[in-house]
């Protein structure tokens, strides 16, 4: 099991709220760290893939679980992410 350094639930908000969170806490990371997203948002998997390749952060694991998708996401070291 990966260490979860932060988590955040965002089940039940709108499309795009999920990430703009994901987005702000992975900015206060520190390299190496790892974020659990978790969401009720159907379309997360793809949007979330998507994502993480524009921000060069890693898609370590997706989940789902019933109405539940549960994301983990590192801060890379390597690459310089997006503002």
């Amino acid at each position: 099991m990966v260490p979860i350094t932060q988590s955040i639930d965002t089940q039940g908000l709108s499309q795009h709220q999920p990430f703009l969170r994901a987005f702000s806490a992975m900015r206060k990371l520190q390299c190496g760290d790892v974020l659990m997203l978790s969401t009720s948002e159907p379309q997360a998997d793809d949007d979330l893939q998507a994502f993480c390749y524009r921000t060069g952060f890693q898609l370590i694991e997706s989940v789902r679980c019933e109405d539940e998708y549960i994301f983990l996401i590192r801060r890379n070291c390597t690459t310089e992410q997006a503002a």
